[in-house]
């Protein structure tokens, strides 16, 4: 097991992967087994033309309407548009691509 999300918490986090397939991931104490509970942490790296505030907040919705639970959505721009700060953050988090949950 990758992340601790119960089978309906994965099924919640299709919507995402079908939207970023390629660019969202989990991140967050959902990465670690060893501990307990916690929100959702999940980063997308944004592949539209909406601005990264639009993404963040019409994914939040659609995952609530799913399951109503306390849900964290970072969005950044795609990395090769990202300032050195988004990069450092970026590249400090032990994350998890969503395709392989």
């Amino acid at each position: 097991m990758l992340a601790r999300l119960s089978p309906t918490e994965k099924s919640a986090l299709q919507i995402v992967r079908q939207a970023f397939p390629d660019s969202s991931y989990l991140f967050g104490s959902r990465t670690d087994m060893k501990w307990r509970g916690g929100d959702i942490d999940i980063l997308i790296c944004n592949t539209t033309d909406k601005s990264n505030f639009d993404v963040s907040v019409g994914v939040e919705r659609e995952l609530f309407k799913k399951i109503e639970m306390k849900w964290d959505v970072v969005v950044f721009p795609l990395e090769n548009n990202m300032n050195e700060s988004q990069k450092r953050f970026f590249y400090s988090l032990s994350k998890i691509p969503l395709w392989q949950i």
